[in-house]
């Protein structure tokens, strides 16, 4: 069953094969189950199709077949909510994450995401650190990873939507990444763990004097990015020079401080 009215089925519904690895389709990013961002949506209904609630379902209890397509164990599901006898009317809506979750956040006194580890008080607060510490556990909080409706449009065809609170890079940029055919994808942010940041990186045949051949990026790269281009800010290149014999930098760096000479004394001059 499809929620696609008839007009809009026959518009995508084309019968065309779709190759996902080709440059052509490669912005689709894959077909479902191949991006970690795809997910299962469950809705349970009565035998009168009135609604129950919703879920989502364990990467577990279905597997992506090639030929067949999604194959989901519905036994399974239902039992995991609890519905173990029965009749009930089950449907599914098969997502793909572009900006916000359905996991929620834990954020701390001054807004800003927190993924360290956390425990539970008796009287249900929630602390940073595997056990409870009064000089250094700090109070979190949840909040939904998720955006506001700010405004909507008197035709009801439009809403404007706007970020909560919420210091964290990935929660902001996949919001603006909604409305700009650029998308800013961030490293992975290392300060919490204690680790170096990450940093591009320019590699090439070891131990050879050539440009380097490959770009090392610490950033998570997908298959939409297939024909597309990275630009590097601040990025410049500059010669190097191979001469024979001695320090190629070092002859480059006494060649720039004699013509630093020549220019602050008019150039050379003749006895």
């Amino acid at each position: 069953m499809s929620r696609l009215n008839e007009i809009d089925s026959n518009i995508l519904l084309t019968g065309k094969d779709i190759d996902f690895n080709s440059t052509e389709y490669s912005y689709l990013d894959g077909g479902f189950g191949e991006n970690l961002n795809d997910y299962v949506e469950v809705l349970i209904h009565d035998e009168e199709e009135n609604f129950i609630e919703s879920g989502i379902v364990d990467k577990g209890d279905y597997i992506i077949d090639g030929i067949v397509g999604v194959k989901l164990k519905t036994g399974t599901i239902l039992r995991k909510f609890g519905y173990d006898r029965g009749r009930y009317v089950v449907k599914y809506n098969f997502f793909r994450k572009l900006a916000g979750s359905y996991e929620n956040l834990l954020v701390d006194e001054n807004q800003i995401s927190f993924s360290g580890d956390y425990h539970i008080m008796g009287n249900g607060k929630i602390m940073t650190g595997e056990s409870h510490n009064d000089d250094t556990s700090r109070e979190l909080s949840i909040k939904e990873n998720k955006y506001l409706i700010h405004e909507i449009s008197p035709s009801r065809t439009e809403l404007r939507i706007i970020v909560q609170n919420i210091a964290d890079n990935k929660y902001q940029s996949e919001f603006f990444n909604l409305q700009r055919g650029i998308r800013l994808i961030t490293s992975e942010d290392t300060t919490q763990s204690g680790e170096d940041p990450k940093t591009v990186s320019f590699t090439g045949v070891p131990g050879a004097q050539s440009d380097s051949t490959e770009i090392e990026l610490p950033i998570p790269t997908t298959t939409n990015m297939v024909g597309g281009f990275i630009y590097l800010k601040n990025a410049y290149e500059y010669p190097v020079l191979t001469a024979a014999g001695g320090d190629p930098i070092k002859k480059y760096e006494d060649e720039q401080r004699r013509s630093n000479r020549d220019a602050a004394g008019g150039g050379s001059r003749g006895g």
